[in-house]
């Protein structure tokens, strides 16, 4: 059946508007930035003082005080308390005298936001010849002026301290009155360009309003596609998922140019020891609160075409999203709990439009990030631009402090209204509203679109990986496919490679040689412990390679040391211990998946056996007067014990007893290993290995992600066969650097 002809223009009138809409600040920002001393400012192109020129058509003068580029991306500085990562400076562009009265009237006209957006398709054409737009000018010129007009009056207003030395505010006040007298600005108010210092990195305002651009018309189509999939061409509608990645990519990629902020501010300061009850959660808490302080700084700091600034402000953004993710869950819980009275008014029928267990099934990593990831990231997008238009609007209607919870409200709303497209299950509305209350609050905190955005993505990828994985290892008829396997002398192939390596490293086959190689690793662990535990003084994240890189150095050496005590305990004791079906079927599922679920085990056992029970075992052996290396090793021995006698337990049966789970889906999820010795002796091993990963270096990341190398290098393997397995093996060896000789001190 044909669309009606109608729809078509009505689908290009929709994208105009949130185009011009979403484009404004970015329009602005090439003719209303501060200049930053080592970066030349750009200048505002004159103005006609009798037509207003073509430049006043593009710009109004109510532009001069405007948000620049950072209005979408980045915190308004009502919401974080920290002042803008850019301060708008006065334009001098005076409306032509005899048109005064008529923009006044205008500006009466327009006087309210709302009123604005809704008469600004009727006086466009007034409104052109009142700022001395030239007869050619067409409507959606017009309208696009118009539109710059309003959505720049609802940015965040400026505090003079964000403004400083570079921007006087009633000067600029004074220019946005229609007919105001060029001569009321005194020439020293006037941004100078500055000369930048050699070697300096320029920011480049116009290249970065044309990535923004460029990115917001990407996001808004995919957005509009989304939402009305029949509005939009069934070939432009298959490409939506790509789009929205490459308008979000191109949206951030613009902020490696602007002109970054003089007045960014270093948080407080890294977060003080908990001490007391619920250490655990006063330290999930100290981190979300440093994390996001510390985005508010970096998204200050960001651009002058810095490759520093612009990966801190990534890394911190997702520093953010994965510190805040407690905090988000707890929002979670306490929705699904508020949700829970109003259980009994659910429909039957609701889970219509969800994903079923056969969509699930089939449903590959590509068809996350393409489909439910990027559908999810583009609600959350219009989510958060409602909660910034809300809020602006809130603040010039004089709301004041109240302005944040009344955009709070009306972002819920909004976001309610999208979920009961999809179900009106109480328990899930109210559990994906307690998300969104949390991904506000982050916004908020962080002063950051980048954070919230990038919790919405975690937040999707493991909810469907989840449901994925539970889906393969649960559902009825499931059969397990076959693997490739390793061969008995996997183990002593990776140490042989291991042994190569680090006489390469030490340049000698001699024992002295060999020993300090070894020694030189050891000291690796406790360096990086250090340098991690440090935090900068500045605020900015860590860079994640020299953990990654360590992290596959210890698990490859934690899988050879697996390997070989479980080779010779089997050689005296013997016994066989085959791969569990549940095991094999988990293994031969897609890689995503094999790796989703090492990255969970790793961290909840290194969670629970390292951070909970070694910790608390070597406080308690402290306690008793036991010091030195015999307090490590008998904590570290009973933690490891411990950590290899749970591979035995039947988890999944004991949580059925306790009504948690059905027991016979539960059955055999836990206990899946027959008990050997050389088994059980093995990962008491690598219990022991891994609890002395977290006390030398001092972070449970290490043995986190040392753990998850570990399991992938063997899991991979078994699934791949022996070639890819050694391939892997020699891909964690080649990236170490340290295998080069130092160069001796110099006297």
């Amino acid at each position: 059946m044909a669309r009606p002809p109608v729809r078509r223009p009505a689908a290009a009138w929709l994208a105009f508007w949130l185009t011009a809409s979403a484009a404004a600040p970015a329009v602005a920002q090439t003719r209303a930035v501060a200049p930053v001393e080592g970066f030349a400012a750009p200048v505002a192109p004159p103005a006609s003082a009798a037509s207003g020129g073509a430049s006043a058509a593009i710009l109004p003068s109510t532009l001069a005080g405007a948000p620049v580029l950072n209005a979408v991306l980045s915190a308004p500085s009502a919401f974080s308390g920290v002042p803008s990562a850019l301060a708008a400076a006065p334009v001098a562009m005076p409306a032509p005298a005899p048109a005064a009265a008529l923009a006044a009237e205008a500006k009466a006209l327009t006087a309210s936001p709302v009123r604005a957006v809704l008469v600004a398709p009727l006086v466009a054409p007034a409104a052109a010849r009142i700022a001395g737009f030239e007869p050619q000018v067409s409507r959606e010129a017009a309208v696009a002026g118009m539109v710059a007009g309003v959505v720049a009056s609802w940015g965040p207003e400026r505090s003079p301290e964000s403004v400083g030395a570079v921007s006087n505010l009633a000067a600029a006040s004074r220019l946005s009155e229609p007919g105001a007298p060029a001569s009321d600005v005194a020439p020293a108010a006037l941004p100078s360009p500055e000369k930048p210092a050699p070697g300096a990195s320029r920011a480049r305002p116009r290249l970065a309003r044309a990535a923004f651009v460029a990115g917001a018309v990407l996001v808004g189509a995919a957005a509009v596609s989304f939402a009305f999939p029949a509005l939009i061409p069934a070939a432009l509608a298959a490409a939506k998922g790509p789009a929205l990645y490459a308008g979000f990519a191109l949206m951030s990629v613009s902020r490696f140019w602007r002109v970054p902020a003089t007045d960014a501010v270093s948080p407080r300061g890294p977060p003080s020891a908990p001490t007391g009850w619920f250490k655990s959660l006063k330290v999930a808490w100290k981190g979300a609160g440093y994390a996001a302080d510390a985005q508010v700084a970096l998204e200050g700091r960001v651009g002058g075409s810095s490759v520093k600034s612009f990966r801190d402000w990534v890394l911190g953004g997702f520093r953010a999203a994965f510190l805040w993710m407690p905090v988000a869950l707890a929002a979670m819980l306490a929705g699904w709990g508020i949700a829970r009275p109003f259980a009994r008014f659910a429909n039957p029928d609701s889970a219509v439009g969800m994903l079923s267990w056969d969509a699930l099934e089939k449903l590959n990593l590509g068809g996350h990030l393409l489909g439910y990831v990027a559908a999810g990231l583009s609600a959350e997008a219009f989510v958060l631009g409602v909660f910034d238009g809300a809020a602006a609007l809130a603040r010039r209607l004089g709301a004041g402090r109240a302005s944040v919870w009344l955009a709070g409200a009306a972002a819920l709303a909004v976001s309610a209204g999208l979920i009961l497209l999809v179900t009106t299950t109480p328990s899930v509305i109210g559990t994906m509203l307690g998300i969104e209350a949390g991904l506000l609050w982050l916004r908020v905190r962080s002063g950051s679109w980048l954070a919230p955005l990038a919790l919405r993505a975690v937040f999707s990828l493991i909810s469907l990986e989840a449901a994925r994985l539970g889906v393969g290892l649960v559902a009825s008829g499931a059969a397990a496919g076959t693997l490739a396997g390793l061969p008995a002398l996997a183990g002593l192939a990776v140490t042989g490679l291991l042994a190569g390596a680090l006489a390469w490293s030490a340049r000698s086959l001699r024992p002295a040689a060999l020993w300090s190689a070894l020694k030189a690793q050891f000291a690796r662990v406790s360096a990086f412990g250090a340098s991690w535990r440090t935090p900068a003084v500045d605020g900015s994240p860590k860079s994640l390679w020299p953990l990654l890189k360590l992290a596959a150095l210890w698990g490859t050496i934690l899988y050879a040391a697996g390997d070989l005590v479980f080779g010779g305990i089997h050689l005296i004791a013997g016994g066989t211990e085959p791969t569990p079906t549940m095991l094999v079927q988990m293994l031969t599922s897609p890689t995503d998946l094999v790796l989703y679920n090492f990255l969970l085990v790793g961290f909840l056992e290194e969670y629970v056996f390292r951070r909970g029970l070694f910790k608390s075992i070597f406080g308690r052996f402290q306690k008793w007067g036991l010091t030195g290396g015999k307090l490590f090793w008998l904590a570290a021995a009973a933690s490891g014990l411990i950590f290899s006698y749970a591979h035995y337990i039947d988890f999944g049966s004991l949580l059925a007893r306790f009504g948690i789970g059905a027991a016979t889906q539960a059955s055999g999820l836990g206990g899946m290993y027959a008990f050997t010795l050389a088994g059980f002796t093995a990962r008491a091993a690598l219990g022991v290995v891994l609890a002395w990963l977290y006390a030398e270096s001092g972070t449970l990341l290490l043995p986190i992600f040392a753990h998850f190398f570990a399991d992938s290098l063997e899991g991979l393997g078994l699934h791949w066969g022996f070639v890819p397995f050694l391939a892997m093996v020699a891909g964690s060896l080649l990236i170490q650097k340290v295998w080069k000789r130092r160069k001796p001190a110099s006297a």
